[in-house]
């Protein structure tokens, strides 16, 4: 007899899922060498020991009793419904980290072996770093305002906290352009910063996300919403950023250079920018869900001290 035989099939790769996350804990930790005996007593003991309640139903299984091994994978669940889910997002975050870490190896070695541009030389490799967090900065920037407009109209606290961790990213890969930026001018126009329309443009849209922060942090009550309005004139900067460099003639290179690329360089750039959008995935996720579980612990802690002043 099938041990979830009467589960929803759709439901059954989420407790396989679990289940093996919680099977390697229970290993590491010991529990799968106990025996049915200790198991059980350490279970007794500890109603809320989801390891060695996993470990158990391995066992229960292996051992062919599926009905015992069902209720005790049921009741594993019910118990660490919450822990499991932390643990498959922490699983989730171990992936796409790990992912990206060999992406970015592979995108080091292909931007080694990349074609050296005949003017400025290797210092044009600056280029693979440098335009692939220019644009996080604008996707950052448009997912902030999604956000905010989501909260602005419909009240969305999700929305809000998306703009907020965004607009956190749009700072620091905002910085990464702003470092990379001027030394890349350095060696292409022999100064650091000039106040090119395109520089200027950027730079006013990343302290804009700068403002952003502080007038959520130092706002007072009106400050969310507040920072929401400066997400929006935010976003609105972005078509002057882009364009700018086709409207006024300037040092900065205009928006065909991507598509002007020898073949040689479109691969390492092309495999750059998508490591870095999905470097940019991995960190939101993260701190999305480091949000979420602050606002969890707020709404906790409002509900503990009604709790108490209603028993006083």
């Amino acid at each position: 007899t099938p041990i979830f035989d009467d589960q929803p099939t759709g439901s059954i790769g989420a407790v396989a899922v679990a289940s093996a996350l919680w099977l390697a804990v229970a290993w590491a930790l010991g529990d799968m060498g106990q025996s049915e005996a200790q198991l059980r007593q350490t279970v007794s003991q500890e109603p809320n020991h989801i390891e060695a309640l996993t470990a158990l139903a391995w066992l229960l299984a292996a051992q062919g009793r599926n009905d015992e091994a069902r209720r005790a994978f049921r009741e594993a669940l019910d118990r660490g419904e919450g822990s499991l889910d932390i643990a498959a997002a922490y699983a989730r975050f171990l992936v796409g980290l790990l992912l990206t870490m060999h992406g970015f190896f592979v995108a080091s070695l292909l931007v080694a072996n990349a074609p050296l541009e005949k003017t400025m030389g290797i210092v044009q490799k600056i280029f693979y770093f440098h335009v692939p967090c220019a644009w996080l900065l604008i996707l950052s920037t448009f997912v902030c305002a999604g956000g905010s407009l989501a909260y602005l109209f419909a009240g969305s606290e999700r929305g809000d906290r998306l703009a907020l961790c965004s607009a956190e990213l749009g700072v620091l890969f905002g910085l990464c352009v702003m470092v990379t930026g001027p030394l890349w001018a350095r060696a292409a126009w022999g100064v650091f910063w000039t106040w090119d329309v395109r520089l200027t443009s950027s730079l006013l849209l990343w302290l804009m996300l700068i403002g952003y922060g502080l007038a959520r942090r130092y706002g007072g009550a009106g400050g969310r919403r507040l920072a929401a309005a400066m997400a929006l004139v935010a976003a609105a900067d972005v078509p002057l950023v882009y364009l700018s460099v086709n409207l006024w003639r300037g040092l900065h290179p205009n928006t065909r250079t991507v598509s002007s690329l020898a073949p040689g360089m479109r691969l390492p750039f092309f495999f750059s920018l998508a490591i870095f959008s999905a470097l940019w995935g991995v960190l939101l996720a993260l701190r999305m869900r480091a949000e979420h579980s602050q606002a969890r612990l707020v709404e906790l802690a409002i509900a503990i001290e009604d709790a108490e002043g209603n028993s006083a």
